[in-house]
Protein backbone atom coordinates (compact mmCIF):
# COMPACT_ATOMS: atom_id res chain seq x y z
CA UNK A 1 0.00 0.00 0.00
CA UNK A 2 1.50 3.36 -0.98
CA UNK A 3 1.54 6.38 1.30
CA UNK A 4 -0.96 8.29 -0.86
CA UNK A 5 -3.59 5.60 -0.55
CA UNK A 6 -2.98 5.24 3.18
CA UNK A 7 -3.44 9.00 3.73
CA UNK A 8 -6.74 8.90 1.84
CA UNK A 9 -7.88 5.96 4.00
CA UNK A 10 -6.70 7.78 7.14
CA UNK A 11 -8.56 10.97 6.30
CA UNK A 12 -11.69 9.22 5.03
CA UNK A 13 -11.97 7.42 8.38
CA UNK A 14 -11.68 10.78 10.19
CA UNK A 15 -14.29 12.38 7.97
CA UNK A 16 -16.66 9.44 8.40
CA UNK A 17 -16.29 9.49 12.20
CA UNK A 18 -16.95 13.23 12.49
CA UNK A 19 -19.90 13.08 10.12
CA UNK A 20 -21.47 10.40 12.31
CA UNK A 21 -20.77 12.32 15.56
CA UNK A 22 -22.42 15.71 15.08
CA UNK A 23 -21.47 17.13 18.49
CA UNK A 24 -17.80 16.36 17.89
CA UNK A 25 -18.06 17.92 14.42
CA UNK A 26 -19.66 21.07 15.89
CA UNK A 27 -16.87 21.30 18.47
CA UNK A 28 -14.22 20.87 15.78
CA UNK A 29 -15.80 23.56 13.63
CA UNK A 30 -16.18 25.90 16.62
CA UNK A 31 -12.50 25.49 17.48
CA UNK A 32 -11.52 25.89 13.84
CA UNK A 33 -13.51 29.11 13.46
CA UNK A 34 -12.96 30.83 16.82
CA UNK A 35 -9.67 29.71 18.37
CA UNK A 36 -7.70 32.08 16.13
CA UNK A 37 -9.73 35.04 17.37
CA UNK A 38 -9.14 34.15 21.01
CA UNK A 39 -5.39 33.85 20.41
CA UNK A 40 -5.33 37.16 18.53
CA UNK A 41 -7.10 38.79 21.48
CA UNK A 42 -4.54 37.33 23.90
CA UNK A 43 -1.76 38.70 21.72
CA UNK A 44 -3.34 42.16 21.51
CA UNK A 45 -3.71 42.15 25.30
CA UNK A 46 -0.03 41.23 25.68
CA UNK A 47 1.08 44.08 23.42
CA UNK A 48 -1.13 46.52 25.32
CA UNK A 49 0.23 45.22 28.62
CA UNK A 50 3.86 45.67 27.51
CA UNK A 51 3.12 49.18 26.26
CA UNK A 52 1.34 50.09 29.51
CA UNK A 53 4.36 48.90 31.51
CA UNK A 54 6.52 51.23 29.40
CA UNK A 55 8.86 48.31 28.73
CA UNK A 56 10.14 49.30 25.30
CA UNK A 57 12.61 46.41 25.02
CA UNK A 58 9.95 43.74 25.68
CA UNK A 59 7.36 45.54 23.56
CA UNK A 60 9.73 45.61 20.58
CA UNK A 61 10.49 41.90 20.99
CA UNK A 62 6.82 40.96 21.44
CA UNK A 63 5.98 42.71 18.17
CA UNK A 64 9.04 42.11 15.97
CA UNK A 65 9.72 38.42 16.68
CA UNK A 66 6.21 37.22 15.64
CA UNK A 67 6.10 39.70 12.75
CA UNK A 68 9.46 38.51 11.41
CA UNK A 69 8.45 34.85 11.71
CA UNK A 70 5.13 35.56 9.98
CA UNK A 71 6.80 37.37 7.08
CA UNK A 72 9.43 34.65 6.64
CA UNK A 73 6.80 31.89 6.65
CA UNK A 74 4.55 33.80 4.25
CA UNK A 75 7.41 34.07 1.75
CA UNK A 76 8.44 30.45 2.36
CA UNK A 77 4.88 29.21 1.77
CA UNK A 78 4.68 31.16 -1.45
CA UNK A 79 8.00 29.73 -2.70
CA UNK A 80 7.27 26.13 -1.69
CA UNK A 81 3.56 26.25 -2.69
CA UNK A 82 2.63 22.79 -1.36
CA UNK A 83 -0.80 21.51 -2.22
CA UNK A 84 -3.40 21.15 0.48
CA UNK A 85 -4.71 17.67 1.34
CA UNK A 86 -8.03 18.22 -0.45
CA UNK A 87 -6.28 19.30 -3.66
CA UNK A 88 -3.61 16.60 -3.60
CA UNK A 89 -5.97 13.71 -2.83
CA UNK A 90 -9.62 12.89 -3.50
CA UNK A 91 -10.85 13.94 -0.04
CA UNK A 92 -13.95 15.57 1.35
CA UNK A 93 -12.51 17.92 3.97
CA UNK A 94 -14.62 18.84 6.96
CA UNK A 95 -13.84 22.50 6.21
CA UNK A 96 -14.20 23.70 2.65
CA UNK A 97 -11.61 26.26 1.56
CA UNK A 98 -10.97 27.93 -1.77
CA UNK A 99 -7.19 27.97 -1.37
CA UNK A 100 -5.37 25.20 -3.23
CA UNK A 101 -1.72 25.78 -2.35
CA UNK A 102 0.56 27.39 0.21
CA UNK A 103 -0.18 24.67 2.73
CA UNK A 104 3.24 24.39 4.33
CA UNK A 105 4.07 25.72 6.83
CA UNK A 106 0.71 26.54 8.41
CA UNK A 107 0.48 30.23 9.26
CA UNK A 108 -2.26 29.59 11.81
CA UNK A 109 -0.01 27.15 13.62
CA UNK A 110 2.98 29.46 13.33
CA UNK A 111 0.94 32.35 14.73
CA UNK A 112 -0.45 30.58 17.77
CA UNK A 113 2.88 28.95 18.58
CA UNK A 114 4.92 32.14 18.27
CA UNK A 115 2.32 33.95 20.38
CA UNK A 116 2.69 31.18 22.97
CA UNK A 117 6.45 31.77 22.85
CA UNK A 118 6.12 35.50 23.51
CA UNK A 119 3.72 34.80 26.37
CA UNK A 120 6.23 32.31 27.79
CA UNK A 121 8.82 35.07 27.62
CA UNK A 122 6.59 37.59 29.44
CA UNK A 123 4.41 35.40 31.70
CA UNK A 124 4.97 31.64 31.70
CA UNK A 125 1.55 30.39 32.97
CA UNK A 126 -0.31 31.96 30.05
CA UNK A 127 2.42 30.76 27.66
CA UNK A 128 1.90 27.18 28.84
CA UNK A 129 -1.87 27.43 28.29
CA UNK A 130 -1.27 28.81 24.80
CA UNK A 131 1.17 25.99 24.05
CA UNK A 132 -1.57 23.52 24.92
CA UNK A 133 -3.95 25.45 22.67
CA UNK A 134 -1.38 25.39 19.88
CA UNK A 135 -1.30 21.60 20.02
CA UNK A 136 -5.10 21.57 19.88
CA UNK A 137 -5.09 23.97 16.94
CA UNK A 138 -2.60 21.81 15.06
CA UNK A 139 -4.78 18.76 15.56
CA UNK A 140 -7.91 20.69 14.54
CA UNK A 141 -6.30 21.92 11.31
CA UNK A 142 -5.31 18.36 10.33
CA UNK A 143 -8.69 16.90 11.29
CA UNK A 144 -10.45 19.66 9.32
CA UNK A 145 -8.52 18.50 6.25
CA UNK A 146 -6.86 21.84 5.48
CA UNK A 147 -3.29 20.83 6.43
CA UNK A 148 -1.05 17.80 6.50
CA UNK A 149 0.63 16.93 9.81
CA UNK A 150 3.98 18.03 8.33
CA UNK A 151 2.58 21.54 7.72
CA UNK A 152 1.78 21.81 11.41
CA UNK A 153 5.05 20.34 12.66
CA UNK A 154 7.21 22.56 10.43
CA UNK A 155 5.30 25.67 11.55
CA UNK A 156 5.73 24.76 15.21
CA UNK A 157 9.46 24.16 14.75
CA UNK A 158 9.92 27.48 12.96
CA UNK A 159 8.06 29.22 15.80
CA UNK A 160 10.26 27.63 18.42
CA UNK A 161 13.43 28.56 16.53
CA UNK A 162 12.33 32.17 15.94
CA UNK A 163 10.90 32.50 19.44
CA UNK A 164 13.91 31.12 21.26
CA UNK A 165 16.40 33.01 19.14
CA UNK A 166 14.55 36.31 19.06
CA UNK A 167 13.34 36.36 22.64
CA UNK A 168 15.99 34.66 24.71
CA UNK A 169 19.21 34.81 22.67
CA UNK A 170 19.05 38.31 21.15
Amino acid sequence: MNKHYSYVLFYNSIEKWFNSHTRALKLLLFLYNYMSWAIAAAYAFLIAYCISCKDIFSTVKVITVPLTAFIVVTVLRYCIDCKRPYTKYPLNPLVIKEKTGESMPSRHMLSITIIAMVWLYIYMPVGIVLWILSVIMGIVRVLAGVHFPRDIIVAALISVIFGYTGLWLL
